[in-house]
């Protein structure tokens, strides 16, 4: 667990950290810098893809309806099932695909925890059945439950080694990424 709790802390350091702040700090940025943004954190996380536009550079027209439905979304008054559900069905009217694991991705990014990330590998590792976002996380809060100790220990000697960096890796969110980390390498 101690290696999947130092990838993410470099997944972190070299990007999460960067692109939550598309939605976080919106009110002080321009609409065109926070549309670049999104733009790279969409790359990031392989889900730019699911939103076509006439002109793959034109970021507006591309990402101004996922900017307008993500920041309509407020986690405050929604359990996190329903919530990216929700996302998930107005980013498919927008654009005409169910992108469930692209609707996870920007809430995460969004909100951080309690929005679990549906990501394919993870699933297959939950062995959940796909499209189903509910179950995923029902089995996926399972295995959390299942292996909390282990992630609070790896993130303990993680802020031993990092100091710096110990407000963050004690928060509930980076201990959900650690798990997701796991997940990613199939559970092992």
């Amino acid at each position: 667990m101690y290696e999947s709790a130092k990838n993410y802390l470099g997944f972190w350091l070299c990007e999460d950290r960067h692109h939550c702040k598309i939605f976080n700090s919106h009110k002080n940025r321009e609409d065109e810098d926070r549309l670049d943004q999104l733009h790279n954190a969409m790359n990031f996380y392989r889900i730019a893809r699911n939103f076509p536009a006439a002109c793959e550079e034109d970021h507006e027209e591309r990402y101004a309806p996922v900017l307008r439905i993500v920041d309509a979304i407020d986690n405050g008054r929604k359990q996190p099932v329903a919530a990216v559900e929700e996302c998930a069905a107005k980013l498919w009217n927008e654009y005409g695909k169910y992108v469930l694991s692209a609707a996870s991705k920007l809430l995460w990014i969004k909100f951080r925890s309690p929005i679990v990330i549906y990501d394919g590998n993870a699933r297959k590792s939950l062995k959940a059945p796909e499209g189903d976002y509910a179950a995923y996380y029902e089995l996926w809060r399972k295995e959390y439950a299942k292996n909390k100790s282990a992630v609070a220990d790896a993130c303990a000697r993680l802020a031993e080694e990092h100091p710096g960096e110990q407000k963050n890796i004690s928060q509930e969110w980076f201990r959900h990424r650690v798990l997701d980390s796991y997940l990613w390498g199939g559970g092992d």
